[in-house]
């Protein structure tokens, strides 16, 4: 990623693709969603690529808890 772009990153309908090619949304709901479920959403920047680092924090289970089950 262009230095110069990332200030922009995550503003949502931001993209550099051409018209048709993407909207520009997945950044933007990717870190609204991480966020809402008190995490980060960072990147780290090298010569070659670029890296993004999601971190959620570990939730501990009850004894029988399914954790997949959606709570009330």
């Amino acid at each position: 990623i262009n230095p110069e772009l990332l200030e922009k990153i995550f503003i949502p309908m931001y993209t550099t693709k051409t018209i048709g090619k993407g909207t520009g949304l997945g950044l933007s709901l990717s870190k609204t969603f991480i966020e809402q479920n008190q995490g980060s959403l960072n990147y780290e920047l090298n010569q070659s690529h670029t890296c993004f680092k999601v971190s959620l924090p570990k939730k501990e289970l009850s004894a029988g808890e399914d954790p997949l089950k959606k709570s009330a």
